[in-house]
């Protein structure tokens, strides 16, 4: 059994790209705002990474969109699945939009925590660039229960582990 089989999706399972989540990439102010949209990344989803499922969760004014995925694909035990940026490719843009994205993060997880324990899976956050709004949110909600690493030097993508 997967994490929240009623919160994940298959792409192929969507019934339209949210509106929301085109307003949000396209005024994200990057300088190349495709990268956010849901064009780009339930597409690479689709393509590189089919059997994985999608979680979008959404309030008036943000939006989080991830993959799931097993780091073991003959077993599928809770603590073996982990949280990634759908795009996880190039990781160019983000898996949280909005103003208040960090908190539709937070208020998601407390959902699976009870899933995920004993131990809660890393979770892989791309596109945020450091000392941002975005950033300096994800550390207020997520500072005392998650160790921060980025991923790569220069890139802007952060991994969340417990």
């Amino acid at each position: 059994m997967a994490i929240g089989d009623m919160d994940f999706r298959y792409v192929t399972e969507l019934d339209d790209l949210d509106p929301l989540w085109n307003k949000l990439g396209a005024n994200s102010g990057q300088r190349d705002p495709f990268y956010y949209l849901p064009a780009w990344q339930l597409v690479f989803n689709d393509s590189y990474d089919p059997k994985s499922r999608v979680l979008i969760r959404q309030s008036n004014d943000s939006l989080i969109a991830f993959s799931q995925r097993s780091v073991n694909p003959y077993q599928r035990n809770p603590s073996d699945y982990y949280l990634k940026s759908i795009e996880h490719g190039w990781c160019f843009g983000s898996n949280i939009l909005g103003p208040n994205g960090a908190e539709v993060l937070f208020d998601a997880l407390i959902k699976f925590e009870r899933f995920y324990w004993p131990r809660f899976s890393p979770i892989m956050v791309s596109g945020i660039a450091p000392q941002s709004a975005t950033y300096k949110a994800l550390k207020k909600y997520f500072s005392k229960g998650f160790i921060f690493h980025r991923y790569k030097t220069g890139y802007p993508v952060w991994c969340l582990f417990r």
